[in-house]
């Protein structure tokens, strides 16, 4: 196994009475609870619930706060992944499609109307 998928014993996941999983390195873990938090905040809004997320996910609070320190933390992880997957789509759709389709697409949500001076 290389560094990047060498198996990481964590002692605060859940488990039915064994001993901890096995999980891979760190990063792995945080966008797995980044994209659960992400989806809880979808159906749920802010704020979310902390020990929600820690059950979805499998993991303790402690986990989390060893991962991300804070619930801000984590909702700043969760709007710059946003951003950033907003940014490479809209960079994609505008390549294929022209940007007066992407105009189009942000004016139909109020993001694009042009401005009136």
């Amino acid at each position: 196994m290389n560094d990047s998928t060498s198996a990481v014993a964590d002692p605060h996941l859940r488990g039915s009475g064994e001993h901890c999983a096995t999980i891979l390195a760190d990063d792995e873990l945080r966008r797995r609870i980044r994209d659960s938090a992400i989806r809880q905040i979808g159906a749920q809004g802010v704020p979310f619930s902390w020990q929600a997320l820690a059950t979805t996910t499998g993991v303790s609070r402690d986990v989390l706060v060893r991962l991300f320190g804070s619930p801000d933390i984590l909702l700043r992880s969760c709007d710059d992944h946003l951003v950033e997957s907003l940014r490479v789509t809209g960079s994609q759709r505008t390549r294929r499609d022209g940007p007066a389709t992407l105009l189009a697409a942000l004016t139909a949500i109020g993001l694009g109307a042009p401005l009136s001076l």
